[in-house]
């Protein structure tokens, strides 16, 4: 029997090794990469299945022997091909989003015990758990959650350190020729999209990268974002609203002067302009897949975007009063959303 164990006791401790990596997987997620996590997470979950299995079976054959051992009998010798099986194991990473707004002391290189007694770090979902290092959500279990309840918003709170980050670049990007006071911060919201949106514009991510953060300045109709007010109204007439539900839209989007396109900016001062007041509004801060630039130094100079380019940018005012354009709608998502003023 010695000479059996050992095989057996190293499929055990594969299925132990393989569910722990499965709850590590658990904690330890992107959730900006839903679906290649959700795949590695099942990948883990069949090794552990398999490899508990044949645990399973080993031990019942135990009990076999023990039962004819204390009986006297014969056990039945029974023989059978085994054909040679190959495991993949896949490997497990955790991609990173670059470009992300991180925060330079990142919560995973402390003490969990710390994070535990930060409440600025907890999870946007459970309001409970620490958040998983720079992300909202602190595990599969809330972020799935979001997605199985999205199209939703989720306040940030103000002792929350994703919104002292989103303030502070508010504040660095505000860059007035005027000399405007840059507005108070009233709230801050975090978009949970739906997971189609969010596929179709990994895709695009991945098929021409170069990605950052650009406000995009709209219109509302309704109180969304005032004095905790999340609930998405039907209006058609309401900008917010709908980019919240459905995303950004080529088709919906007036004419500039570069076309036919979504225009964001990395000024936010320039997005203030477009909402309802630009002391007293809403703006969006989205993700943008700027792909190959080009670059323009005047008004008009192109009003469709040129051929093997996949965004344009109008550096106006040394950046003060920055355009920069995309013209398909996987190009860009909303992130948050902020109401000022």
């Amino acid at each position: 029997m010695g000479k059996s164990v050992g095989p057996w006791f190293f499929w055990g401790c594969m299925g132990a090794v393989s569910t722990a990596r499965k709850f590590q997987l658990d904690s330890t997620y992107d959730p900006d990469h839903f679906y290649s996590d959700h795949k590695r997470l099942e990948a883990m979950e069949a090794l552990g299945f398999a490899n508990w299995t044949i645990l399973t079976l080993y031990a019942i054959s135990l009990c076999v022997r023990v039962a004819y051992a204390s009986s006297g009998e014969q056990i039945p010798t029974i023989t059978f091909p085994i054909p040679r099986i190959t495991f993949s194991i896949p490997r497990i990473a955790f991609p990173i989003p670059h470009n992300d707004l991180s925060i330079p002391n990142l919560p995973f290189l402390r003490d969990q015990a710390s994070i535990r007694n930060d409440s600025n770090s907890t999870c946007l979902m459970c309001r409970r758990r620490p958040r998983n290092g720079r992300f909202d959500f602190s595990g599969i279990n809330c972020r799935d959650e979001a997605k199985r309840l999205s199209p939703m918003l989720l306040e940030i709170p103000r002792d929350h350190a994703t919104f002292s980050m989103i303030q502070l670049k508010f504040q660095q990007s505000w860059k007035p020729a005027n000399g405007t006071t840059c507005p108070r911060v009233k709230y801050f919201y975090r978009i949970v999209e739906t997971s189609n949106s969010v596929a179709s514009y990994h895709n695009y991510l991945r098929t021409y990268g170069n990605e950052g953060f650009f406000y995009h300045g709209t219109r509302r109709s309704c109180r969304l974002g005032d004095n905790g007010h999340t609930t998405l109204c039907a209006s058609p007439l309401c900008n917010a609203c709908s980019i919240i539900r459905t995303s950004f839209a080529v088709t919906l989007a007036n004419p500039g002067a570069f076309g036919q396109g979504i225009y964001t900016s990395s000024a936010s001062n320039k997005s203030a302009s477009y909402s309802n007041s630009p002391s007293n509004g809403i703006m969006f801060l989205t993700k943008v897949v700027l792909g190959n630039i080009y670059n323009v130094n005047r008004f008009a100079e192109v009003t469709t975007c040129p051929t093997g380019y996949q965004s344009v940018v109008f550096d106006r005012m040394n950046g003060q009063l920055n355009e920069t354009v995309v013209y398909t709608d996987d190009a860009i998502r909303p992130v948050y959303l902020i109401v000022f003023g």
